[in-house]
């Protein structure tokens, strides 16, 4: 019987090491296949689309022109969930196309520094810090200056910088 079990491990063992090659194999060829796939399909691609991408930015920013930037500085916010122990000071940054809508918004400054304070204080620090965060805000701050602008013939704010973002 003790005989039995020791050839019946030992033809297990031999079936065992007969498959050792085979998935050696297996892994090796996937190793050579995910380097050619990668060297070959996916880099080459990868390059492409990173020379393309700054060409058509360029284009972009050539075909635009920036307008007078307009600032309203220091701003300063206790962010939600602080409890008052962090601060942001920032400064914001509006592009406007001409003198009259710079003399609208100065107008209009209490309020709009008003809705700066109220969307600022509204944010926690998680939602101020990453960099789509930011752009978020600034969407936010744009869609909220141009809500409180009278429709004149004077435009709108084209866009919003933020120029100062300090946390602490």
């Amino acid at each position: 019987m003790a005989k039995e079990e020791v050839t019946a491990k030992k033809n297990q063992k031999d079936g065992a090491m007969k498959l050792v090659p085979i998935i050696l194999g297996a892994v090796v060829l996937e190793v050579v296949l995910a380097y050619f796939l990668v060297t070959k399909i996916i880099a080459p691609q990868m390059r492409a689309a990173v020379q393309q991408t700054p060409l058509e930015e360029e284009g972009v920013k050539k075909s635009r022109t920036i307008g007078k930037i307009y600032e309203i500085k220091d701003i300063i916010v206790n962010p939600a969930g602080t409890d008052g122990t962090r601060y942001l000071n920032t400064t914001v940054g509006l592009e406007v196309e001409n003198d009259q809508l710079i003399a609208e918004l100065e107008s209009r400054m209490p309020q709009i520094r008003d809705s700066l304070i109220d969307i600022l204080v509204g944010k926690t620090i998680e939602e101020l810090d990453g960099v789509e965060d930011k752009r978020l805000l600034r969407e936010e701050i744009l869609t909220r200056i141009n809500d409180l602008l009278p429709e004149t013939k004077n435009g709108k704010v084209a866009h919003v910088y933020l120029i100062d973002f300090v946390i602490q």
